[in-house]
């Protein structure tokens, strides 16, 4: 058997399904035809995915009549139709519904910060907006850090704005100027006594502008996640009716991970106190530090509880839904 005889075979066909990007308004014809040339092609199925560029609202009423089109005419081609769950991508967001719903959901990122002072004296440290989680000083003893004589630093931090502007405000008839601050961020401001310190911090803050949505959702909060089933899974078999898991055989779901360099989520320490009994905020110099006592072990602690929680939250409930609808269920995963 030639290549093009082993591509065209049933074992194949079942196998090759193309993603479907769907853009424009996609009229019905178009989209018929699209399918008959996949099909007549020897693809086995497509998955019908909202991209960039299409002009049909997401999970409106208009958009599941096409996917309810769409689905029909690939099973009437002898072809597989599957869903992606998002518009665009990473998956988890409902196009951006479940932050408006969740904002306390936002997607947090751990931030470390770390410096050496030969002399002591005077510093000052801009951490930027964010939440201190660790802020603390240790003696330098023959160039080693002292981890079992810290200095708690964290009542030295405050709040500053620090970008300065001239706003036109029309307070008074004589003079519509007036003097702003703006733009709060966390200043960690002492002076340590003579010697040789290292300082470390640990913050978490929002993630920010990310991808199409401006910021991202935290894939450990259940919460978040049963609203993303609510608002896009729940939609789709509300539209397909009975005949859900007979003209749609499966969900996609991609590339949902946690973004902060070292994984993390404002529900971890909870969790990993949990799991691993003691607390992970009283250990976070192990993370960057292998001289920090079981340094190796607590990172391992931490990868696996971040593990555990986000599989909990995110693919156990996602992948448990479409086991309920008799649905396949495939995702991609990004490494952490």
């Amino acid at each position: 058997m030639n290549w093009l005889d082993e591509f065209k075979s049933p074992s194949a066909r079942c196998r090759i399904k193309p993603f479907w990007f769907w853009n424009g308004d996609m009229a019905e014809g178009e989209m018929k035809h699209q399918i008959k040339e996949m099909a007549d092609k020897g693809l086995g199925g497509a998955f019908i995915c909202a991209r960039q560029g299409q002009k049909v609202p997401y999970l409106s009423e208009e958009w599941f009549e096409k996917v309810r089109f769409a689905a029909d005419q690939a099973a009437g081609c002898g072809m597989e139709a599957w869903l992606y769950d998002e518009y665009p991508y990473p998956s988890g967001m409902s196009g951006g519904e479940v932050l408006l719903k969740h904002p306390e959901a936002e997607h947090m990122v751990l931030n470390h910060r770390s410096l050496d002072l030969p002399a002591g004296g005077e510093f000052e440290m801009n951490l930027g907006w964010c939440e201190i989680l660790y802020a603390k000083a240790f003696p330098l003893r023959e160039e080693k850090i002292d981890f079992d004589s810290p200095m708690d630093l964290e009542a030295l931090a405050g709040n500053l704005q620090t970008e300065e502007i001239y706003q036109t405000t029309g307070l008074t008839n004589y003079n519509n100027k007036r003097f702003f601050t703006y733009r709060p961020e966390r200043i960690l401001r002492g002076e340590l006594p003579a010697g040789k310190w290292h300082v470390e911090v640990y913050t978490q803050s929002p993630l920010g502008e990310f991808k199409y949505y401006g910021s991202f959702f935290d894939p450990c909060s259940k919460e978040a996640v049963r609203t993303f089933l609510e608002t896009t899974h729940e939609k789709y078999k509300k539209c397909m009716g009975d005949d859900f898991n007979r003209s749609i055989l499966g969900m996609f779901s991609d590339e949902v991970g946690l973004l902060s360099p070292i994984p993390w989520s404002k529900r971890l320490p909870e969790y990993f106190k949990r799991l691993k009994g003691y607390d992970l905020l009283n250990h976070l110099p192990a993370l960057h530090n292998g001289s920090y006592k079981n340094a190796y072990a607590i990172r391992y602690d931490l990868y696996d509880a971040i593990h555990k929680l986000f599989v909990e939250s995110y693919h156990e409930q996602v992948s448990d839904w479409c086991r309920e609808q008799k649905l396949e269920y495939a995702t991609e995963v990004p490494s952490m």
